[in-house]
């Protein structure tokens, strides 16, 4: 299975957390060494071929959703999915790993940026089979290590342009019994262990944040 430029072999990680009347979520990026995992840095520029996957923790629980922008703006479903596991269902102050199987994520070997969507509902949503796409989105980009700005080499470097962002624009029509999801007010921070994205007020509505993957 293919996620646009990625392929499904491995997953990755950001994290989330919020006042008490908020939601917390944590998503760490998770890198296979061997036969070990390891977190890395969210920011970090990773390579072609490497193989990831997401650890995800709620403080609410909820009903999670992930979803892949390819460049040429097809959307794909990422999580729940028969290969990356169909039980969605988050309960609160537990850990969980995407994919919930044996897979993993492996990045496509050229340079880029991956780009998912996550979203988390206090109540459960009907994904569309088919997903509406977006304009082609022209992946000029290349990682550049920070600071200094020089494109990347060899060797480990952060790009500030990866890790949880927010999510600027209506989302399309993604799901059957929901209007388009609206950007909420969050808070970001990242350090480098993962991202924060937080929600200080009442988890009444889902969340989407975007979360990107650097890679050279």
């Amino acid at each position: 299975m293919r996620w646009g430029v990625w392929f499904f072999v491995a997953a990755a990680a950001a994290a989330q957390s919020v006042s008490d009347s908020g939601i917390t979520i944590h998503v760490t990026v998770e890198k296979k060494a061997g036969a070990n995992w390891s977190m890395v840095d969210p920011h970090l520029v990773l390579h072609g071929k490497d193989e990831i996957r997401f650890r995800f923790h709620s403080n609410r629980s909820g009903f999670l959703y992930v979803i892949n922008r390819e460049p040429g703006g097809r959307n794909t479903w990422l999580f729940p999915t028969p290969e990356t596991g169909e039980q969605n269902h988050i309960e609160a102050d537990k850990d969980y790993v995407i994919p919930a199987t044996d897979g993993v994520f492996e990045l496509a070997e050229k340079p880029g940026y991956e780009t998912t969507y996550w979203i988390l509902s206090p109540a459960e949503l009907k994904p569309r089979g088919e997903l509406e796409p977006e304009g082609p989105v022209p992946n000029t980009l290349i990682p550049r290590c920070d600071p200094g700005g020089g494109l990347v080499a060899r060797g480990p470097c952060t790009d500030k342009n990866a890790g949880a962002r927010k999510f600027a624009a209506p989302a399309p029509s993604w799901f059957e019994n929901a209007a388009p999801l609206q950007s909420r007010d969050l808070k970001f921070k990242s350090n480098n262990e993962q991202s924060s994205v937080s929600l200080g007020r009442a988890f009444d509505a889902p969340v989407i944040y975007e979360f990107r993957i650097a890679h050279n």
